[in-house]
């Protein structure tokens, strides 16, 4: 334990009420968000929240206040910390990040999450394993099996003609004449690759030639046939010649199939040692034919999901596209491959081993389907979830299933990928920015261990550290009254994300393999009916949202002990979605002490990149309500609100890349901790103040302040300039 930052016997003035260091973490997780720690890399979980962030929220949610200051912090954030047993609950624990970062603090931590794929994900984070075993166990595998694949993507090399490793392969899907009910490929041409800043390479789908295309050039002239060539991807006003009967369609009249037309192969040559591109030839095809031969000769023995695709919001684009199978989301040739690959991980003996090796397969299935994306600037595969939702792909990537030495994401380098997250679990570390150049600081003595544990008796008298549950939060009966020292999680951010409906891409492979070891795994899908969301599809509205959440707070404020904290982080831009979640803390009969900002996403995140879209979380800290409830006119909170927006503004002036809508989000949780205090004793003329009535006066006084000038508001100058003139 470091000397002089005790955990508070009576738990109270806790470093985060007083403090919490935003521009250190900011720091931190703005590099952290674009190279995630490796055990955040294990397998997709949607909306992760970086691991650096929950460190200093766990840290300063059980330290105590009293002898620590923002500079004392930031060396206890890099040394290792003792945190003597704490209990800490996260009832929303998704991707695990609470449950790894308590563990690495020596906490006692309890992770209860309604989804079988974030506990399973949860569960091998920080399961122990042996290195070794693993990866011993990888080597009988690619001996037994890795040239049963590889042969389905060999191609010729176009510089020496001889052997080449696929690495990826590019299709085009087809579009169908509403009129005569012809196929024909969506575009004329396709941008494979950015060459440099100023050339790409571009495919031609008339004559397949492949050439470098300047792009200060208006037009695109293919010098093999001398056809001028569109590869523009906007298709809503778009035009089309239908082959078939000659007609000239409209986007509508052009009905997307899921059908393709192989076109081009990204290759690596071993003997000349060249990497580039080549038209797919006669040798390309006959390769693939003989896959999808091979598939359907053994179809019926073939070991891959048969589930149907069930309703809900997410998935009513592929209906469109007239997806009805989760297995239509690959080829043949990826079914047959992923298929053999599974069966023989089906066959390992030891049953920890087998579940670290379904983890790699499970995680590799979002980078091999006809859902992912070559991104040509960046020459590499993009995954199928990189928006958190199902997005059909006009010009999809074919990966290599095994493996070649260039590519992302095929099994091969899934398992490397889960290889360095159980080393950086026996040796973790943290970013430490200086002058915008990040070192990692290994934290000496500090190791990530689960230790599991059936109940909470044996969990609190040290017979283990990790109590995981897969169900639903709205009972926590196993754990006594008072028993928990903080209640840290990341709760569902009201419409934002369809767990359920997107885990589904997962679970129904993983069903096969778990079904008989874990009775989460025996229903057909992702569990949906307690699910904490807002969906019209599943009859699930706001009133369902803020019910869910709140029985799930009184739970929380159930067994949290009188002086611990509430911490939770929450990003919307929606007054509703603050509205419900605000008013479930408020009914469980929490206060807010604190509010934070602090950087979540990368602006160039695929999910958020060129939308109007929050950069920011909001730190919530809350304190459980005791005592009698001032009363407060509204008039008086209004001045407050007031006064206390101006000065907020003051402050957040020392944030860089702060949009309109961040500055919105963190605002109005600034001024929520003021009616907090006073919820729900706020009246006006002798009728309380609903949390709507106080959103909407929030939101319109932010409004009135940031749009003092027309030019913050188009982003022309700077928060200095605007806080000017205010």
């Amino acid at each position: 334990m470091n000397k002089g930052c005790a955990l508070g016997q009576e738990m109270e003035n806790r470093v985060i009420e007083k403090f919490f260091p935003v521009r250190f973490i900011n720091n931190i997780t703005n590099v952290e968000v674009h190279a995630r720690k490796p055990i955040y890399d294990i397998h997709r979980w949607w909306a992760r929240r970086p691991g650096s962030t929950f460190r200093a929220i766990i840290l300063g949610t059980l330290l105590s206040g009293n002898s620590v200051n923002e500079e004392s912090f930031k060396t206890i954030f890099y040394k290792k910390n003792d945190l003597n047993g704490s209990i800490v609950l996260d009832p929303f624990s998704g991707g695990g990040t609470t449950i790894v970062e308590a563990a690495r603090l020596n906490c006692n931590t309890i992770g209860i999450d309604i989804n079988p794929v974030a506990w399973f994900i949860t569960k091998k984070e920080i399961e122990q394993v042996s290195i070794k075993r693993l990866i011993e166990e990888y080597r009988n595998l690619e001996k037994k099996l890795a040239h049963k694949i590889k042969r389905y993507y060999i191609t010729s090399c176009p510089n020496c003609g001889k052997p080449a490793e696929v690495v990826y392969a590019f299709w085009v899907r087809r579009v169908r004449c509403s009129r005569c009910g012809t196929e024909f490929p969506k575009f004329s041409a396709v941008k494979l690759a950015d060459i440099n800043r100023d050339k790409s390479w571009i495919f031609c789908l008339f004559c397949h030639t492949i050439f470098a295309w300047n792009r200060k050039e208006k037009n695109i002239i293919c010098p093999g046939c001398g056809r001028q060539l569109d590869i523009d991807r906007k298709t809503r006003d778009k035009k089309y010649s239908c082959p078939g009967c000659g007609a000239v369609l409209s986007a509508k009249e052009s009905l997307p199939t899921k059908n393709f037309d192989m076109i081009a192969i990204e290759y690596y040559c071993p003997n000349c040692g060249r990497r580039g591109y080549k038209a797919a030839d006669a040798s390309d095809y006959r390769l693939y034919e003989e896959a999808k031969k091979e598939f359907y000769k053994h179809k019926n023995n073939l070991i891959f999901p048969r589930e149907e695709i069930p309703s809900g919001k997410e998935v009513k684009r592929l209906f469109k596209y007239g997806y009805k199978f989760f297995y239509e989301f690959f080829n043949e040739r990826q079914l047959l491959c992923l298929s053999i690959l599974f069966d023989e991980i089906l066959h390992i003996e030891d049953d920890n081993i087998k579940e670290f090796f379904l983890l790699a397969f499970s995680d590799c299935l979002d980078y091999n389907n006809m859902f992912a994306r070559y991104n040509w600037k960046a020459r590499k595969i993009e995954p199928m979830f990189a928006h958190h939702a199902f997005y059909p792909k006009d010009i999809p990537a074919e990966n290599n299933v095994w493996g070649a030495r260039y590519g992302r994401c095929s099994f091969s380098k899934c398992f490397k990928k889960l290889v360095k997250a159980k080393q950086y679990c026996n040796r973790p570390y943290e970013l430490r920015v200086i002058g915008g150049k990040a070192d990692k600081i290994y934290i000496q003595n500090e190791k990530i261990r689960g230790n599991f544990v059936d109940n909470f008796k044996d969990l609190s008298k040290g017979g283990g550290n990790v109590l995981l549950k897969c169900h639903d939060a709205e009972d926590l009966s196993f754990i006594p009254d008072k028993s928990v020292d903080a209640v840290i999680t990341d709760p569902p951010y009201f419409d934002n994300v369809m767990y359920s409906e997107l885990a589904d891409f997962y679970y129904i492979w993983l069903r096969i393999a778990l079904a008989e070891k874990y009775d989460i795994f025996k229903q057909k899908y992702c569990p949906r009916s307690g699910e904490a969301v807002v969906n019209k599809v599943q009859r699930k509205d706001e009133g369902f949202y803020l019910q869910k959440l709140t029985k799930i707070f009184k739970e929380c404020f159930r067994v949290l002990k009188d002086n611990g904290l509430l911490v939770f982080t929450f990003h919307h831009k929606k007054i509703e979605a603050w509205a419900s979640t605000l008013e479930a803390i408020l009914n469980a009969n929490f206060y807010i002490t604190a509010v934070y900002p602090v950087f979540s996403e990368m602006r160039t995140s695929f999910h958020i990149f060129g939308k109007k879209a929050v950069s920011y979380d909001t730190i919530i800290v809350c304190r459980k309500r005791k005592g009698k409830l001032q009363r407060i006119s509204w008039d008086n909170l209004l001045d407050e609100i007031e006064s206390y927006a101006k000065e907020m503004l003051k402050e957040l002036t020392k944030f860089k890349n702060l949009t309109p809508d961040d500055l919105f989000v963190i605002m109005r949780g600034k001024c929520l901790e003021l009616y907090s205090k006073f919820y729900p004793n706020v009246y006006m003329n002798e009728e309380k103040v609903s949390i709507a009535q106080v959103l909407d006066y929030v939101d319109k006084k932010l409004a009135e302040l940031m749009e003092k000038t027309d030019a913050f508001k188009k982003q022309k100058i700077t928060l200095d300039e605007f806080m000017r003139n205010l």
